[in-house]
């Protein structure tokens, strides 16, 4: 009997187990490759994939160099909240000229940013401020406050460092 409702029990937590499973798994497989410029420099390699190539043109058309330009300057490729983020700035124009690119590796959605001419222009599938990407929406929060945030802590920050023991 007690071995009948342990049998029950595996079998119940297994279903979780592979269910759990398809949930987590990327629903997007084309884009699973991108994964392995996290942490490098070849942005070159992500423009011209041909699953990013053909939506950053039809997103962008034109802009598509300028946002380009854009990141030419700029540290690592990122990976925030299950997307690999693109940042940076146009040489020499650092806070003038500078943009955000943001490719979701689940769902396939691209979205970007272009700050120039001190207008930001958000370039996205999405139809609702909610649903933009947290890297843009972080960019535009930083923006708002004209950089504040990047070079003075906020009000009633805490920072905390290891004790030496």
């Amino acid at each position: 009997m007690q071995f009948r409702f342990i049998v029950k029990i595996f079998f119940f937590f297994s279903l979780i187990t592979i269910s759990t499973a398809d949930i987590i798994k990327p629903t997007n497989t084309k884009l699973n490759h991108l994964k392995e410029y996290i942490g490098t420099y070849e942005d070159a390699k992500i423009y011209t994939d041909k699953f990013v190539s053909k939506k950053l043109n039809k997103l962008l058309g034109n802009e598509l160099e300028h946002l380009k330009r854009n990141l030419s300057v700029r540290g690592p490729i990122n990976f925030i909240d299950g997307e690999v983020v693109i940042t940076g700035n146009a040489p020499h124009l650092g806070t003038i000229e500078d943009a955000i690119l943001s490719i979701n590796l689940y769902n396939g959605k691209i979205s970007a940013a272009i700050h120039s001419n001190e207008t930001i222009t958000v370039y996205t599938e999405e139809n609702n401020y909610q649903y933009l990407p947290i890297s843009i929406k972080d960019y535009l929060a930083v923006w708002k406050t004209n950089m504040k945030f990047r070079f003075e802590p906020p009000e009633k920050l805490k920072i905390v460092q290891p004790v030496n023991k």
